[in-house]
């Protein structure tokens, strides 16, 4: 009997109850997002907002003071011009920054229309870029597509706007450019006045190359000729070439603690780097 109850003693076990926690994180959907406008093909920022360019849709992320999650109203809007949606191609990124956008009259290759990215104006107030006023033996503006990770052109910090355009005459080996400055008449109130364009031609003779993709970093702009070299261009028009070489294709540019990265296709130059803001 007393052996029965030793047995038994040691047999005996305490359960460790284990509680398994959910994780937490901090990444969060946001819920008003549907359909098509999960779709995302490029994005930028103020301050206080993402804009998003959409499929047809110019979409605006603003975290509210105060709000619980991105599931709340007013957390994300999008707007979707009537007759003249944003353009429906993956590929066809516009040139966009915090402050305006230009995007293709439909139908017609010669006209870009700039609007402001916080609000729709009536369709009296967007400004057109008219090319053929321009330059009369203007064919249309250069969508090229040289790579997928650009827009046809790029808008700078301070609102100067970069396209590429041909003539009839794409073997004269000249890359032409429209660069404009866009604003908003500051006569009316809340800064909700019509856009104004100021715009100028550019011409830069080329030795090699025709293809070319427009990135814009800080008050500049980097313009990438394939197999050629990148020129940058000021906001006030002044032409330099900074990097002549073969094999030059720049996917993407970087910016961290001063020094600008170039990442290039080529893989036997991979990268570019510049401390002096691509000067040399």
């Amino acid at each position: 009997m007393a052996i029965g109850l030793l047995m038994a003693t040691a047999c005996t076990k305490e359960v460790e109850r284990i509680v398994v926690q959910d994780k937490t994180y901090s990444w969060a959907e946001v819920k008003q997002l549907t359909g098509s406008q999960k779709i995302i093909v490029q994005m930028t920022q103020d301050a206080a907002s993402l804009y998003l360019q959409q499929l047809g849709y110019l979409g605006r992320l603003t975290p509210l003071p105060g709000a619980v999650g991105p599931e709340g109203p007013g957390y994300y809007g999008a707007v979707r011009q009537l007759f003249e949606p944003l353009p429906y191609d993956l590929k066809n990124r516009i040139p966009m920054n915090a402050a305006f956008y230009l995007k293709p009259v439909p139908g017609n290759n010669l006209v870009l229309r700039a609007y402001p990215t916080t609000y729709i104006p009536p369709s009296n107030m967007p400004a057109d870029i008219d090319l053929r006023r321009l330059d009369p033996s203007a064919v249309e503006f250069s969508n090229l597509w040289a790579s997928p990770y650009f827009a046809f052109g790029a808008i700078s910090r301070n609102n100067y706007a970069l396209v590429g355009y041909t003539t009839a005459t794409p073997a004269d080996r000249v890359m032409r450019l429209v660069l404009s400055r866009l604003s908003l008449d500051p006569n009316w109130p809340r800064g909700r006045g019509p856009v104004t364009v100021t715009s100028r031609i550019l011409t830069v003779p080329l030795s090699n190359g025709y293809s070319y993709s427009i990135a814009a970093i800080d008050d500049y702009f980097l313009v990438n000729v394939i197999n050629q070299g990148i020129y940058k261009i000021t906001e006030q028009g002044v032409v330099k070439q900074v990097v002549s070489a073969p094999g030059t294709g720049i996917r993407s540019y970087f910016k961290h603690q001063g020094i600008l990265y170039a990442m290039n296709d080529d893989s036997q130059n991979g990268v570019y780097i510049s401390a002096d803001n691509g000067e040399t």
